[in-house]
């Protein structure tokens, strides 16, 4: 019979490993709420509300303000694009799980 202060041990690793499991389980939950079609969605909405209030008279050429418009104009297709195609994605799977 092993004594009471290895069974304590043993119990106390176990709750570190258990511990351990909850905290990844935790985080997994809330990248996955993060990483919803909705997030997404808003996000190409508001990229797209930057680029229609965007002011050339305010930024300068040059500027970083100009700059980020640039990076807004050239990523908007793209996101736009994957969007589409992950909701395309997203209504095959339903259709799939709806006919099992």
């Amino acid at each position: 019979m092993t004594s009471l202060t290895e069974q304590m041990e043993e119990l106390q690793t176990q709750q570190a490993i258990l511990a351990g499991k909850i905290k990844e389980a935790e985080e997994r939950h809330i990248k996955d709420e993060t990483n919803t079609l909705e997030n997404l969605e808003l996000t190409c909405e508001g990229i797209r509300h930057q680029i229609r209030k965007f002011k050339n008279k305010c930024n300068p050429i040059g500027s970083s303000g100009r700059t980020c418009q640039l990076i807004r104009l050239t990523t908007i297709g793209i996101f736009e694009n994957l969007l589409d195609i992950i909701k395309k994605q997203d209504e095959r799977i339903k259709a799939l799980e709806d006919a099992n």
